[in-house]
């Protein structure tokens, strides 16, 4: 079972993305969003008779801590990271852009930001590559030049 390091910048090596783990994805995927709050948003909203109350309970956590992570005003714990994804059946590269996305959240750095917005890019263009999808190519591909110059 995968799991997720609490250092984010040491995620192991880069894994590229399968046909089966496309294949796999609902009709939404992970990688359609660029950050947690919209994913989180949209499982919230699809996981419909489940309400945000037993979403939260399921992942150890209370309504308002979930809700504060769903609004953006705290940052998920290295713990309810595990808890999240674990519920969510996240594995692969859909569990490392999951904890790509958490960390994004956190307040590092603008050089460690930086890492992991690349990072969060690259899977999204990997991902939109497999599935033909030529215009979300080409905005990640503009978005990794930009990132490019900004890192220099």
């Amino acid at each position: 079972m995968d799991t997720i390091s609490d250092d984010i910048g040491d995620d192991g090596p880069d894994l590229p993305i399968d046909q089966e783990e496309v294949e796999s994805e609902s009709s939404e995927s992970i990688f359609a969003f660029d950050n947690l709050q919209a994913y989180l948003k949209y499982i919230v909203t699809s996981k419909a008779p489940e309400k945000l109350t037993s979403i939260a309970r399921s992942v150890g956590l209370t309504r308002g801590a979930f809700h504060n992570i769903l609004i953006g005003k705290r940052a998920p714990s290295p713990k309810s990271i595990n808890a999240i994804a674990t519920y969510l059946g996240l594995t692969g590269n859909s569990l490392r852009y999951f904890t790509l996305l958490c960390a994004h959240d956190r307040k590092d750095s603008c050089d460690t930001h930086l890492a992991i917005l690349g990072q969060i890019v690259f899977l999204r263009l990997e991902y939109f590559t497999l599935m033909e999808d030529v215009e979300n190519v080409q905005k990640c591909t503009a978005k990794l030049a930009a990132l490019a110059v900004l890192s220099e």
